[in-house]
């Protein structure tokens, strides 16, 4: 076992004192906490977590994991991968505890204690809220997300904490360490409390990074077929981060460079992203169309980066007083919707999208909602309210969907009162600034509107009037959501579905699931691809992770003929159907007023 020796935790009444001011003793009387991690057997199903404990002054003392982890708005088990706890004293003795609930562990006779040792169970590669959440290591990449694997004792959330990480030498992570070198076999870390320490997830393998250097920001990737390049990223993510920053003047922590995690990996079922403080991270198939992986990025990317605002940066004090513990707050319209509908309009400010760009995508949010039809009664505040104890998990997105169009009708109304001299992110800047980070559960919304031009604003709106006053206020800005419908696609990915390849007398011998196809099912003796001599790299790129939807031609030996196929990839993807937009050719001169307001920046 690797033992930790690290100066450490001072107490909250010495934060801002410097250290040469402390005495001897103030310091020996100091909780000391540090954990130690070991990821270097890449092959075990459990992860080796270690606490180093001293000067606990309680006789008893609850040690827990978050309930809730934020951004997840679920209930986090930690029971189900937490394994075999145990507390130790300075003897080695173990110390008796008795588990109070699925997170929380109430250790008795806590002076004594000196170590916490337990297992984290490896995550299933194929669930993406596991990889994202909680902590998964394979023989490529790890992802450690210390929300739900270090935890923490209500006493003592604000003290420092000391992290070491022992991995394999040729890991390394985009996050700054105390170590003079990359290749050390421990890494070394000190955060100033608990709070710090969960908002830095921690990415690690064999990395290819990019700095924004102009945004203090970094770009970092795992990709299982090195297709997919930070410089390729970074080309998608600059041309927002202008935008994007000038939005979160001021709730971004201006301290702390903020990195952009990215796993692409097809062995995941479906793909998400996960928000913190300083870092946003993504996990993504590796085989989509690049034209469509390029505008998910940029939607995705807005979307995390954005939660810098809120609820990061700004959230009720029920938010604040239930932080790990629950979620009660009538607020997800706004941590979710509104940050939806931002996204789409950094990309419009940025000038990714254009107007009308912008309009159809309202349009698909409005089609996205519409077919939600077993929430549409429901209010979406009491529904916020309630999230933790539904049973369906359904209707959670109607927080993007009807959040989004809600928050476009906002920011059209303030753009409209205010004749172009303010808006959403102006007047929600603003009243941060005036009023601070916290605001009043109950009284926000209306101390909100006092803030701005507006007189009132109908959050619990039926969807068939939000839609119907969507078309109207879509109408003012010159365009029309007409009666007819059309499909938009998304998320497309392509694939060969090759089921098993070998070599064989040192050739290739490849067998294909690929609908339709002659050569379905045989296992085929590969001659040539694309008119040279195969490799394991070009089944790789071109047949495993083809980046785009050419077709390949093969020659091959199939029963002893020779044969040529000219293979064609599946195309697999999103389609939904929405209200076509078109331009209106001739405005009135109130429309070319709202026209003005909104579209065209201050």
């Amino acid at each position: 076992m690797q033992k930790i020796v690290l100066a450490f935790v001072l107490s909250i009444t010495y934060l801002f004192v410097s250290c040469n001011s402390i005495d001897s003793k103030s310091i020996e009387n100091t909780p000391n906490i540090k954990v130690f991690i070991r990821i270097g057997n890449l092959n075990q199903d459990s992860i080796y977590f270690e606490y180093s404990i001293n000067n606990i002054q309680k006789d008893s003392l609850i040690f827990k994991f978050p309930k809730v982890i934020p951004g997840a708005y679920r209930i986090n088990n930690s029971s189900k991968y937490i394994l075999h706890l145990r507390c130790f004293d300075s003897n080695s003795k173990k110390l008796k505890y008795k588990k109070l609930d699925d997170n929380s562990y109430l250790i008795f006779k806590s002076k004594s204690l000196k170590t916490i040792r337990y297992y984290v169970k490896n995550s299933d590669i194929t669930d993406v809220y596991e990889i994202l959440t909680k902590l998964i290591v394979t023989d490529s990449f790890c992802l450690i997300n210390p929300i739900s694997v270090i935890g923490y004792f209500d006493e003592f959330k604000e003290v420092t904490y000391s992290l070491k990480i022992e991995k394999p030498t040729f890991f390394f992570t985009n996050y700054k360490t105390s170590n003079n070198t990359m290749l050390a076999p421990i890494d070394s870390f000190i955060f100033n409390s608990y709070f710090d320490l969960v908002e830095n997830p921690l990415l690690y393998g064999k990395l290819d990074t990019n700095s924004l250097f102009n945004y203090d920001a970094s770009i970092s990737v795992y990709s299982d077929n090195k297709i997919i390049t930070s410089q390729l990223l970074k080309s998608w993510i600059k041309p927002l981060m202008g935008v994007l920053t000038n939005y979160t003047s001021v709730t971004r922590n201006k301290t702390t460079p903020y990195r952009f995690n990215f796993i692409f990996t097809d062995k995941v079922e479906s793909v998400s992203a996960l928000e913190q403080r300083n870092a946003s991270t993504y996990c993504l198939k590796a085989n989509w169309d690049t034209l469509f992986l390029k505008r998910r990025i940029q939607h995705m990317i807005s979307h995390e980066f954005l939660h810098v605002i809120t609820p990061i940066g700004f959230h009720s004090n029920v938010y604040n007083t239930e932080m790990f513990s629950g979620y009660s707050s009538r607020h997800l319209w706004l941590y979710e919707g509104v940050v939806e509908y931002l996204s789409l309009k950094a990309r419009l400010d940025a000038e990714v999208y254009t107007p009308k760009s912008f309009i159809i995508a309202l349009s698909h949010l409005n089609s996205l909602n519409m077919a939600l039809d077993k929430c549409n009664g429901e209010s979406i505040l009491k529904l916020s309210e309630h999230i933790l104890s539904k049973d369906d998990s359904a209707c959670f997105n109607k927080f993007y969907y009807k959040g989004a169009l809600l928050a476009f009708l906002l920011d059209y109304s303030i753009s409209k009162c205010s004749e172009g001299s303010d808006d959403l992110v102006k007047s929600l800047n603003r009243y941060i600034k005036q009023n601070g980070k916290v605001f009043n559960e109950k009284e926000f919304i209306n101390d909100f509107l006092l803030s701005t031009c507006l007189k009132e604003i109908d959050l619990d709106i039926s969807d068939e009037e939000l839609s119907k006053k969507l078309r109207e206020t879509v109408n003012m800005l010159g365009y029309d959501m007409t009666d007819k419908k059309v499909f938009k696609i998304s998320d497309i990915s392509h694939g060969f579905y090759l089921k098993d390849y070998y070599v064989k007398d040192g050739t290739y011998v490849l067998s294909f699931d690929n609908k339709n196809s002659p050569i379905k099912d045989k296992h085929i003796t590969v001659l040539k691809i694309n008119n040279e001599n195969p490799t394991e790299l070009m089944i790789l790129n071109h047949i495993i992770y083809p980046p785009n939807k050419k077709s390949i031609n093969i020659e091959y030996l199939y029963n002893n003929k020779r044969k040529i196929i000219n293979l064609e990839p599946r195309q697999q993807g999103m389609l939904t159907e929405i209200n076509n937009v078109i331009i209106i050719d001739t405005l009135t001169s109130e429309m070319q007023e709202c026209v003005k307001w909104f579209f065209i920046r201050n």
